[in-house]
């Protein structure tokens, strides 16, 4: 499977699958809840060295809600994008958990660095199994908020299953070269 520019961008912005846990397995929290009104959107598509240019954030979206939450018995921050304070709000205060498709989940760390990582699997093509890795950051400081998220596409030889898992993709993971940078920066706007 090839992926494409577009293909890698769009998932830049898919909703973070993160594993493990924060200092402890307690519960994992943030004094700095709130709206977020972007400043910036950038990124890169060749390599996370590179230049940076302005990218469109994913559906036009001008903010984004930060919020612990819980699910499943995990404990993350969650970092949804959403198109105004009252929508913000009304999208937060839902009685589920929202996962939007350019949401991330944090769930180590603390306000100075949360970190996350996870990534989604390919079925294989010839052989080969794709995926794309991805570690991003969110820094808060109760006025502004700033996220690093980088890909890796990652490609190995297909087991005699011909089955590609998570598993696999975490363990060619270190040795791929980062792809595809992300960055947004925003400034805290209305509580929750």
């Amino acid at each position: 499977m090839k992926l494409t520019t577009v293909t890698v961008l769009a998932f830049a912005t898919l909703s973070l699958v993160a594993c493990g846990g924060g200092g402890s397995d307690g519960d994992i929290s943030t004094e700095h809840e709130g709206i977020y009104a972007v400043s910036s959107w950038t990124g890169t598509t060749n390599g996370c060295s590179g230049p940076a240019t302005p990218i469109a954030p994913p559906d036009s979206r001008t903010d984004f809600y930060v919020q612990s939450a819980t699910s499943f018995g995990t404990s993350f921050i969650n970092l949804v994008g959403c198109d105004a304070v009252a929508s913000c709000q009304a999208l937060a205060e839902s009685s589920t958990i929202t996962q939007s498709v350019d949401g991330w989940r944090f769930t180590t760390g603390s306000d100075a660095a949360w970190t996350g990582t996870g990534g989604f699997v390919s079925s294989p093509h010839d052989h080969v199994c794709t995926g794309t890795s991805r570690e991003a950051t969110l820094v808060l400081t109760g006025t502004t908020a700033h996220v690093e998220s980088r890909d890796k596409v990652v490609t190995w030889p297909a087991p005699a299953s011909e089955e590609c898992d998570q598993t696999a993709l975490e363990e060619h993971a270190p040795a791929a070269a980062c792809t595809t940078l992300v960055t947004v920066d925003a400034t805290f706007a209305a509580e929750l």
